[in-house]
């Protein structure tokens, strides 16, 4: 236990491993720091000024200088404290004691600071929607509806990301009125930020897919020519908020091609802390659809069902390479679908290998209410995957520097959440 002096208050903190990473980045208090260690502590700041750490356990550490200057940079702080006897840590805005940065507080804490709020949400799931009586994009249509009415007067943007195979099985002007029943909402449609599937391009090479949206006024699949597929938009302000989304076609690979000179522009030149991209393919899925790993010190892709015979192993392994220019550039996030399954996976390197430190994170959501499918293979524990068959929508709250997730289900059960940092800080 220790009591740090911020003002004219005393602060009791209890806090928990710096190692689990646990600990909140906003509304939180404090945090463990082992002897030797050091970390970086971000936050959103509410007033400029000086981070004041006066009493650590009672003592002032000798290295550890009273008042640590910062100066806001984006709307964020990073302070680092270095070599810290194992103890409590505070990090107290001067002047604006009521929002606090750090881990938990303890029971005899006078003012509990305000949580802070999102600057924009996503709302993400793929392979939605099919004619028939079994389908849930239903029930996932209204997990959405929830979030979009709980944010209506806030003035928060929320994103709606469906993530290719909008419509079963065949992607014709017929799927898609399916897909309007519940997906395609009307105070949706410009709130929605699509991708194209592969069931989405067999009729007429996705003609109905972009005629649906072209028809109801979202030109964003067209901004680089009609029919490009790619584009890119930043929240929560479009043009400059500190998260870059990048909408991206996962069949345009080619190194050449309009949309990967076109990526490459755009990551060399972002300035923006968080970046997520988000396709229908992820190259390093777990379920069915194709499976890249390494192996033999060569990256190597397969799948044991018909998609082998249809080229999808070739096109998880184009992927690959999109993947690991994200990595290069230091990308946040990667969201897809495909899979009919939900797979929340850890950091990793270009190359699909975990990579705790500056890996980007990904998720596999092809939940979107189509049907569910088996995972094929058997290596995910070693892989740090956890799959879950259930239909639903992750939905994922940006905040500057940071973001938390839960993957919703029936009933609006949360059935797994975390939090992470930005990889551009």
């Amino acid at each position: 236990m220790g009591t740090v002096r911020v003002g004219p208050a005393d602060w009791e903190l209890t806090g928990t491993s710096l190692g689990s990473f646990a600990f909140g980045l906003d509304g939180a208090i404090s945090a463990t720091v082992p002897t030797g260690d050091s970390f970086a502590h971000v936050g959103q700041l509410f007033a400029a000024g000086s981070i004041e750490a006066i009493e650590l356990d009672g003592q002032t550490p000798a290295d550890l200088p009273a008042t640590i200057d910062f100066k806001p940079e984006k709307g964020l702080a990073v302070a680092c404290l270095k070599k810290v006897l194992r103890a409590f840590v505070v990090l107290a805005v001067a002047g604006a004691s009521s929002h606090l940065l750090g881990g938990a507080i303890g029971s005899s804490v006078a003012q509990e600071p305000a949580k802070a709020q999102p600057i924009g949400i996503l709302l993400a799931a793929g392979d939605i929607t099919i004619c028939d009586s079994n389908r849930e994009d239903d029930m996932t249509a209204g997990l959405i509806q929830s979030v979009i009415a709980e944010y209506k007067d806030t003035g928060i943007p929320v994103r709606i990301l469906p993530l290719g195979d909008l419509a079963y099985p065949n992607g014709s002007t017929g799927s898609f009125n399916c897909y309007d029943d519940y997906w395609g909402q009307k105070d949706w449609i410009r709130l929605t930020l699509p991708v194209i599937g592969n069931h989405d391009r067999q009729t007429g090479n996705g003609k109905p897919f972009y005629e649906f949206f072209r028809d109801r006024g979202n030109l964003l699949l067209d901004e680089h020519g009609a029919g490009a597929g790619y584009y890119a938009i930043n929240l929560p302000d479009e043009k400059y908020g500190p998260w870059k989304l990048i909408a991206l076609d996962y069949l345009q690979t080619d190194a050449k091609g309009n949309q990967i000179e076109w990526l490459n522009k755009l990551l060399a030149d972002a300035t923006t802390p968080c970046i997520v991209a988000f396709t229908h393919v992820h190259p390093f899925s777990a379920g069915r659809h194709g499976h890249c790993k390494q192996k033999h010190g060569k990256l190597s892709c397969y799948s044991n069902d018909s998609d082998a015979k249809q080229g999808q192993d070739s096109v998880a392994k184009a992927n690959s390479k999109i993947f690991e220019k994200l990595y290069s550039e230091k990308a946040t996030l990667f969201l897809a679908g495909h899979d009919h399954n939900f797979e929340q996976q850890p950091r990793k390197n270009g190359k699909g290998e975990i990579d705790k430190d500056r890996g980007v994170r990904s998720f596999v959501v092809g939940t979107g209410g189509a049907n569910l499918t088996k995972v094929d293979y058997d290596d995910n524990k070693n892989n740090g995957i956890d799959i879950y068959k259930s239909f639903g929508v992750l939905k994922i709250d940006l905040y500057p520097g940071r973001y938390e997730w839960q993957f919703k289900t029936k009933h609006g059960v949360n059935l797994t959440s975390g939090m992470d940092t930005c990889n551009r800080l």
